[in-house]
């Protein structure tokens, strides 16, 4: 955990300062800070690329898990709201499942 300082918004000579204690933080960063072609054209294909090392190096670690399993049940929601091409993420207990295959 540290603090950081965040200007929050900077429009017509307006800006504010806030401080917290974060453990991680989110950026909103499509079509906000980068183009959303950028988002599409370079990250995508480099989260891809890299999603299963990263899975494979840091599987044994509670926090990988936990990640993993939240987007799990955040999968489960999207479905069942009837969200379109919503990946399935199987179970580490489902014998199907290869955790090392990704």
């Amino acid at each position: 955990n540290g603090n950081f300082g965040y200007v929050y918004y900077c429009a017509r000579a307006f800006m504010a300062v806030v401080t917290f204690e974060a453990s991680a933080v989110l950026l909103d960063i499509e079509g906000t800070i980068t183009s959303i072609s950028f988002v599409k054209d370079v990250l995508f294909p480099y989260a891809t690329a890299h999603v299963s090392e990263y899975l494979t190096d840091n599987w044994d670690s509670d926090e990988c898990r936990e990640d993993v399993a939240r987007l799990r049940d955040q999968a489960r929601e999207d479905q069942k709201s009837g969200m379109a091409d919503v990946p399935l993420i199987h179970s580490e207990n489902d014998p199907s499942c290869n955790t090392k295959e990704w």
